[in-house]
């Protein structure tokens, strides 16, 4: 139990610094809205005594009466009737104001973790990024934040309902102290049994959270590879293990559901037995007039509203912390690089690359330590203006090279340089300004053409733009489609063939220029006279950038100045 009042309290501090003084305003609001409502409420004993034909009770109100003059008994009715009426009226108008400001302030929290998890992971360095479980990053950012978003207005509404809740508890003792004793010792009774169903809720909103998890995989794996089930007909095993995912968050629905309504029936029969408690007491036992018994019993059910919500707000509450537990845990795991410091090193223009006796090995799948080789000792040059080929066994490491040459992995030994610079810290971050980069699976996002290319361009022009696509043969494809530059691609691209989207993600490198061009197999899935014309544009380039060419095919190769193999770690002249 102390992890689950962990929890819950490093919840409650994380909200409560997030609100500030803001949320110092929105308390002092309901407790001014709480006050509000039980003066009123405390109006109601003296308004009965009027009607009944009897006179005011208490000294405090016909001692203010008879200073201003009223002194009839229709005159006190009127007035009394006038200032219930304009305290209702500004109770709904501090409520009003009270309720905007929690509501910003949920929205905040919320906001402000997506913003947590999406800001650490831009910072973490790229191969921890890279070996996270994706899926578990969506859930984070979609579902678990939702559910973080709930859990802070149940924090909330508990809040505000305490305040009500003590407000009413004052104005019932102050009308009978004796009965309200009574009443508000039975409901201590009835929270103290409605708390041990908090621990079975939590549990439930843990089965819950690993459930969503599994859906959101699930999910992630039938998009991902919906395209090559329907080439093989086998869509229904995406479909029986969606089915799975629905089967297994439906049951922690359901289970939640139940146990609300146990709550809520607990609730609704101990506030009967309560009234009926008082009742009795009161006129059976201790004979308390009527006005202040009706006074009270109304009171006592204005306060059966505040317990009814902490009660199911607490329900609710202890549903959702699961997903901040699990969101928290993944904001630890992600480690962000060390800040950089100091001003970025200037890199010599027409440099040379280096990349001298590297060595790096990941770690072992399941996070154990065994180091598993992929470069040991490898070392090549890249000239400016020189096109160099790096071919060698799919799984050999050479997209780990290219990720060391561009600095987003880190040798265990060895240095990458610019001329003279060492590509690390803040050198990396300047180098990388200088780099473009086209894959052989390149990424479209699901809009038009126009911001698919200037997703990294450096301001480009329309002139810019064709030029591009003209060195990348993709410029006649743009023209031939629907609504040209504006057209929409497709999620990932999927309104276009393979070879479509590597030209326009060639074309896009293309645009954002710089001192590094690495095509990755960004010509794999295009024909062999559009790689010539692709091939020949870039040689033409004036002036040229440097160019490592990742590639298989011997025809690709051939465009190189030289060409480099990849084996057993090191490389060799091919």
């Amino acid at each position: 139990m102390t992890d689950r009042a962990g929890t819950a309290l490093g919840f409650t501090r994380d909200v409560a610094r997030f609100a500030g003084r803001g949320g110092l305003v929105a308390v002092l609001l309901s407790i001014v809205t709480a006050v509000t409502e039980g003066a009123a409420l405390a109006l109601v004993a003296p308004l009965l005594a009027l009607l009944a034909g009897g006179a005011l009770p208490g000294r405090v109100l016909a001692r203010a009466f008879a200073s201003m003059g009223i002194a009839t008994p229709f005159a006190q009715l009127a007035c009394l009737l006038g200032l219930i009426g304009v305290l209702w009226i500004a109770r709904g108008v501090l409520a009003w104001q009270r309720d905007m400001r929690l509501a910003m302030l949920t929205m905040g929290f919320a906001e402000a973790q997506r913003r947590r998890i999406v800001t650490q992971l831009a910072a973490a360095p790229w191969g921890q990024v890279a070996a996270m479980q994706h899926a578990r990053i969506v859930q984070a950012l979609g579902g678990d934040v939702a559910r973080i978003s709930q859990a802070t207005q149940m924090l909330v509404q508990i809040a505000v309902a305490s305040v009500m809740l003590v407000a009413f508890a004052l104005v019932a003792l102050l009308l009978a102290p004796l009965l309200a004793a009574i009443a508000l010792g039975l409901l201590v009774l009835v929270g103290a049994g409605l708390a041990l169903l908090l621990r079975r809720t939590q549990d439930i909103g843990t089965l819950a959270v690993r459930a969503n998890l599994e859906l959101a995989e699930a999910s992630t794996r039938f998009l991902g590879g919906l395209r090559v089930a329907a080439s093989q007909n086998l869509q229904p095993s995406f479909v029986e293990r969606f089915e799975a995912g629905l089967a297994a968050v439906r049951v922690q629905q359901v289970q939640f559901i139940r146990q609300q309504n146990s709550a809520r029936l607990i609730v609704s029969g101990a506030a009967l037995a309560v009234g009926a408690v008082i009742a009795l007491v009161g006129r059976g036992w201790l004979e308390a007039p009527l006005p202040q018994l009706g006074a009270l019993m109304l009171v006592l059910s204005r306060l059966g509203g505040p317990v009814s919500q902490i009660q199911q707000s607490m329900q609710q509450l202890f549903f959702a912390l699961p997903a901040y537990a699990q969101l928290t845990s993944l904001a630890d795991a992600i480690v962000p690089a060390p800040p950089e410091t100091g001003p970025a090193p200037s890199l010599p223009d027409g440099a040379t690359i280096r990349v001298e006796s590297v060595h790096f090995a990941h770690l072992a799948r399941g996070g154990g330590d065994s180091p598993a080789p992929v470069l040991d000792g490898a070392s090549l040059t890249i000239s400016p203006g020189e096109m160099v080929g790096l071919t060698g066994a799919s799984g050999v490491g050479k997209s780990t090279l290219a990720d060391l040459l561009v600095g987003l992995l880190t040798p265990q030994s060895g240095t990458v340089r610019v001329g003279d610079v060492a590509v690390a810290g803040a050198a990396a971050t300047a180098w990388r300004e200088q780099i473009a980069y086209a894959a052989q699976d390149p990424y479209l996002f699901h809009a038009s053409v126009r911001e698919n290319l200037l997703w990294g361009a450096r301001d480009p022009d329309d002139a810019a733009i064709w030029a591009a696509l003209e060195t990348a043969a993709a410029a006649d494809l743009v023209r031939a489609l629907p609504e040209g530059l504006a057209t929409i691609v497709g999620e990932r691209g999927a309104l276009l063939s393979g070879g479509e989207r590597q030209r326009l993600a060639m074309a896009r490198a293309l645009l954002r220029g710089g001192r590094l061009l690495i095509l990755d197999e960004a010509t794999s899935a295009v024909d062999l006279a559009t790689e010539a014309r692709i091939f020949a544009a870039l040689r033409a380039q004036v002036p040229r950038p440097a160019m490592l060419v990742i590639a298989h095919r011997a025809e690709t190769l051939a465009f190189c100045d030289r060409v480099i193999r990849l084996q057993a770690g090191r490389v060799e002249q091919s």
